[in-house]
């Protein structure tokens, strides 16, 4: 697991020691840069971000950004070449760039290398893109003693005199050392977030566990809801939310006592009450994942009615989220399909029926149509 740096950037710090060096437009710059940097989360925006950011307040031609690898190898994740814009192609540069870019990470301070005291081969030079500059500067960027990669600079203008003059050099190590440390946290926070999603779908696994009847039930609600989905015209976000929202729908079963959950015959009405509560726990559960809150809001909702007689808020029509009214009757389907300990399954046609029955009640007839229409589809 990655771990946090021992202390976190102080941007303001790092400004006040070094104004002297740095104009107050620069100065303006940094800090709207540093007000980026603690606010983005996505890696993707944070890597354009530096990289334009770059180029813009230390006046070069181009930046790329490398990342380190697991195998200790660097890889383009991004560039932004002035008048162009963005090169968001990742690339692995061959062997003999690699060393350059290991021999940086080791020493620990920048390289440069102009045109004029070149001491690189022809195909380093070419994957360096020197070919075309008058100076390059590679740049370490470290957390700690944790290597995140390299911002590599080129400057391409012939009338620039001294490309990566001290200042230079200064504010550019400024600017990686900010960068390595946000990017350090952006990983470690997707990283985090990626273990607590692999903790929700372990406890959506063990609710089917304990309920064999129900093995598989997740992923054909899934299959369902997404083509549902499809028939009403959700967008792939949408689909992804709902389709997400599906497998995850019965997770605060896990808040359920077993001696209710498998109980072979009617549940009391404490008891049903203690079952009305699953929707709420597995919304909670699922809240606790960062980016989901969308996919807790419709597990919450799955068992509303369209009538407003359903639970846990009594919603009804277009106060029900779309995605809670597709979930609501692909779930009713599998659970009438189903082997359940307190009755027999019930076949295909019966299923339909009962649902087309409750449609406008129970049901969205919106929904309920669509439904219907994904088998009139199978059987064409």
């Amino acid at each position: 697991m990655p771990k946090l740096p021992d202390t976190d950037f102080d941007l303001e710090k790092s400004l006040e020691t070094q104004s002297e060096h740095v104009s107050s437009k620069k100065i303006n710059k940094l800090y709207n840069f540093s007000r980026t940097l603690v606010t983005t989360n996505t890696l993707e925006v944070l890597l354009d971000s530096i990289i334009q950011f770059t180029v813009d307040i230390v006046q070069v031609s181009f930046c790329r950004l490398l990342t380190r690898t697991h195998d200790h190898k660097y890889e383009c994740q991004a560039a932004y070449f002035l008048g162009e814009g963005y090169n968001r192609e990742k690339i692995y540069d061959p062997a003999y760039a690699q060393r350059i870019y290991n021999r940086v990470i080791k020493q620990n301070t920048a390289l440069v290398i102009t045109r004029q005291q070149n001491s690189l081969s022809m195909d380093e030079g070419r994957t360096l893109r020197l070919h075309n500059c008058q100076a390059l500067c590679l740049m370490p960027m470290q957390v700690n003693a944790e290597v995140i990669g390299l911002l590599v600079l080129g400057e391409e203008r012939s009338h620039i005199s001294r490309p990566f003059h001290d200042g230079k050099l200064r504010l550019t190590k400024l600017i990686a050392d900010q960068s390595a440390s946000a990017i350090h946290r952006t990983k470690l926070s997707d990283y985090l977030r990626y273990s607590h999603f692999e903790t929700v779908l372990a406890l959506a696994k063990a609710i089917e566990a304990r309920d064999p009847s129900t093995g598989g039930h997740g992923q054909k609600v899934v299959n369902f809801a997404e083509q549902i989905a499809d028939k009403l015209g959700c967008s792939p976000p949408e689909r992804q939310t709902i389709g997400l929202a599906a497998l995850l729908h019965d997770i605060g079963k896990i808040g359920v006592p077993d001696e209710i959950l498998r109980k072979p015959n009617p549940l009391t009405n404490d008891e049903w009450d203690i079952m009305k509560r699953h929707p709420d726990i597995g919304a909670d559960i699922v809240l606790s994942v960062s980016k989901l809150s969308e996919v807790a809001t419709l597990i919450r909702s799955h068992h509303e009615h369209f009538d407003g007689s359903g639970y846990p808020l009594g919603l009804s029509g277009q106060w029900i989220c779309l995605g809670a009214r597709i979930l609501s009757v692909v779930d009713a389907y599998e659970a009438i399909t189903n082997e359940r300990v307190y009755r027999s399954k019930r076949s295909h046609e019966e299923a339909i029926a009962e649902i087309q029955r409750c449609s406008g009640s129970d049901f969205d007839p919106v929904v309920v149509n669509a439904f219907v229409s994904i088998f009139e589809t199978e059987d064409a």
